[in-house]
């Protein structure tokens, strides 16, 4: 099994942890489920409507940890082409 992860994700990743562990300090495990859920919704609308990000284990648990920031954050690197791009076929 390969791991095609370079320096620019693994930094989105360690602050997607940090951005968890304070929400759940300061809002609660329930608030950052729903979170969570609405987040993983809004990315499949997105490839719905077009918005070319990579889905895979990463950005599943950016998502999934950081929630609708994480998102934002994941939809911003790939809409710019730095990071989490979809590979053209």
């Amino acid at each position: 099994m390969k791991f095609d992860i370079d320096w620019k994700q693994v930094t989105v990743i360690a602050i997607a942890i940090i951005l968890f562990l304070l929400a759940l300090s300061r809002f609660g495990w329930i608030i950052l489920f729903i979170n969570s859920i609405i987040a993983l919704l809004l990315l499949k609308i997105l490839s719905w409507l077009g918005v070319k990000i990579r889905v895979d284990m990463i950005t599943l648990l950016i998502v999934v940890l950081a929630g609708i920031p994480g998102l934002l954050i994941l939809m911003l690197l790939a809409l710019t082409g730095i990071a989490f791009t979809e590979k053209k076929k």
